[in-house]
């Protein structure tokens, strides 16, 4: 059985977002650098009646993290990021400020 994994191009810049279920009927998703605003994600998701079981992200350049915050907080999801990186989105303004 293949994985079922859509794409979606999010962001001013066209940043890869993945998706990723053990099958297309699957009720569980993985979401893979939501990197702008996740809504269009949560409404995909919604219409196959699947949920987000947990969000993953790969790096943390500002590309990759603008749909995390409110995917995980309209889901409850966890968010998994490498220990080394985690302090990016635990302050980020400290990171990313001007």
């Amino acid at each position: 059985m293949a994985l079922a994994v859509d794409r979606f191009e999010l962001g001013p810049i066209g940043t890869n977002c993945y998706v990723v279920r053990a099958s297309p009927e699957a009720a569980q998703a993985v979401v893979i650098d939501p990197g702008d605003d996740a809504t269009q994600i949560h409404a995909d998701l919604a219409s196959r009646g699947a949920r987000v079981a947990g969000i993953l992200v790969t790096h943390t350049h500002f590309d990759h993290l603008g749909g995390i915050a409110g995917l995980a907080e309209a889901t409850a999801a966890p968010v998994w990021v490498a220990e080394t990186e985690a302090f990016v989105l635990e302050r980020p303004d400290d990171v990313y400020a001007a």
